[in-house]
This record gives C-alpha cells, sequence and structure tokens, in this order.
C-alpha cells in the first residue's frame, strides 16, 4: 500500500511507519528523526545504521528489520558560510548548492531498494522534505542554466523560486508509482500545512489562507495514497491514529475498509492496529 501518515509534531507519525512489515528501509530525510522514535522499537529490533554516502547494495536485507540511512542537506552549510553581513540584517547567497547530487542520491537508493526481492516497505521520513529537495533541485538545474549564460547571481533576473507551472510534480508522480510497480509498501511521512488559495484583488494575484490545513508538501500525494492516516495525542498525550476524516485530506481505498471507514479510530497507533481494523470491518 501506499500509506500517507502526517501530524503535528511528535504525534509518533515516524513510530507508526516504522511499524510497517519488514524489512524496511528508511530514508531519513529530515535528520533525527529516526532516533526520536527509535526508542519505542521493540529491544529485540535488529537495526543497521548507514552512514551518508554509504551505498545500500552488498546489504544483506534478511539480516536486518531495519536499515536507516540519514541524507543531510549540504545546502544548509554552503548558505551560513557564504552570509554576509549588510547594515543590521544578514544576507544569504540565493544560489542553490548541493541539492542536485542529493536528489540523484535519493533516487539511486530508492529505486535500489525496490528491486530487493526480500525488502517489504520504504518510508521517507520526511516526504515533505522530499518535495523541497525534489523542487530545490529542478531550481538548482533553472539557476546553473542562468549562471553559464553570463547571469549573474547579483543580478535581478536570477532565478529565486519556481513557477507553479515548473514544479517537479512528474519526478514525484515517478517515485511514487515506482513503488507500486515494485509491489512494495511506500510510507510517507508529512507535516502539516496551512492551506492557501489565490484571489483577483485591485493589486493583482494574491495569496490567502482559506482555514484548513493538509499534509504539506507535494500536492497531488493524496490521490496516490491508498489510505491517509491522521497522528494525534488524546487529552492524556497517548498517541492515537485514524483514518483521516480531514476533507481536505480523506483517502481511504484499502480492501474492506473503504471510504466507510474514513474517520475511524485505529486500535492502535501502528501497521497492526490498520489490519486489526481492516479484519473487523471485513467480518474476520
Amino acid at each position: 500500500m501506499i500509506a500517507l501518515i502526517w501530524g503535528a509534531e511528535g504525534t509518533c507519525k515516524t513510530t507508526m511507519g516504522l511499524s510497517f512489515p519488514k524489512p524496511l528501509f528508511h530514508m531519513e530525510l529530515d535528520i533525527g528523526g529516526f532516533d526520536r522514535a527509535a526508542w519505542r522499537l521493540p529491544e529485540d529490533t535488529k537495526i543497521l545504521r548507514l552512514e551518508s554516502g554509504q551505498p545500500i547494495t552488498g546489504i544483506d536485507w534478511t539480516t536486518w528489520d531495519i536499515v536507516t540511512k540519514p541524507y543531510p542537506i549540504p545546502v544548509q552549510i554552503e548558505r551560513l558560510i557564504g552570509a554576509q553581513q549588510s547594515g543590521v540584517t544578514i544576507r544569504f547567497p540565493r544560489r542553490m548548492v548541493g541539492y542536485k547530487p542529493l536528489w540523484e542520491q535519493i533516487v539511486v537508493d530508492f529505486v535500489g531498494a525496490c528491486q530487493v526481492p526480500v525488502l517489504k516497505s520504504i518510508m521517507t521520513d520526511s516526504a515533505t522534505k522530499g518535495w523541497e529537495i525534489c523542487h530545490r533541485t529542478v531550481l538548482q538545474d533553472k539557476q546553473d542554466i542562468q549562471l553559464a549564460s553570463g547571469v549573474k547571481e547579483t543580478d535581478p533576473k536570477f532565478r529565486e523560486r519556481l513557477q507553479p507551472v515548473e514544479y517537479p510534480n512528474e519526478k514525484m508522480h515517478s517515485v511514487i508509482y515506482t513503488a507500486k510497480s515494485f509491489g512494495k509498501n511506500l510510507i510517507l511521512i508529512h507535516y502539516p500545512a496551512d492551506e492557501y488559495k489565490e484571489k483577483v484583488t485591485e493589486r493583482g494575484v494574491e495569496s490567502y489562507t482559506t482555514g484548513g490545513i493538509l499534509p504539506d508538501g507535494f500536492k497531488k500525494t493524496k490521490e496516490a495514497a491508498n489510505v491517509i492516516i491522521w497522528t494525534y495525542l488524546d487529552r492524556d498525550n497517548t498517541p492515537r491514529a485514524k483514518i483521516d476524516d480531514n476533507p481536505l485530506a480523506k483517502k481511504c481505498s484499502l480492501p474492506g475498509i473503504g471510504v466507510t471507514g474514513i474517520g475511524l479510530e485505529l486500535p492502535s497507533p501502528s501497521y497492526q492496529g490498520l489490519m486489526e481494523l481492516q479484519a473487523m470491518m471485513k467480518g474476520d
């Protein structure tokens, strides 16, 4: 299945994702997320921690329950090093640096993991960060073209953002459908974000918040997902999860659950809880 799990910080999104069938490949795009969740795993969980840049080839996946690999964003350091004092403000370099090789590494590892026969699940943590990396990779491409044609970084025409028609939707669709074509569970962890729409005013086209929230990142993810799960904490700060009934994000096409299960609480915030809910609704 393609499972989208989203919720506020600290609602055990990663913990639920790590409960999916093993072996599981955890792609840590939001550095620190695995360590925040790993202490909740059963003590006998066999975990292999790879270094950034270490290839996933040659791994005996049958030996491990979870293989986790970090994908830090080098541009964060580059931008800090290049920051300059200008009066009372700090000006950061406008150029994207380091995203293209990072995205290439993510894609190579993702496709390689999809081709491992014994691997059951792949988890991108977070998919919100994955969309950001993919988005900025395309922007870096466009900036490199400008620089090669003589446009300087200080030029007002130097690109700092993409237009909506340039968003890398096809790249993200390819990632999701690659997992589907190889029959892997794909767990996509997302943070929440305010929903924005545009309206025409006397000042031109302006964005405004609708008051709703939806998974942050690639907006078409919910169309590809089989199930969207909302994680939250109850009044006792106990982690909970339910099939999302948010009007902007609700979705479930799992056999036996379907749209009738939207809004239902899982017996536990885990893959097992999802399977128990499915079994109960099928009458098993």
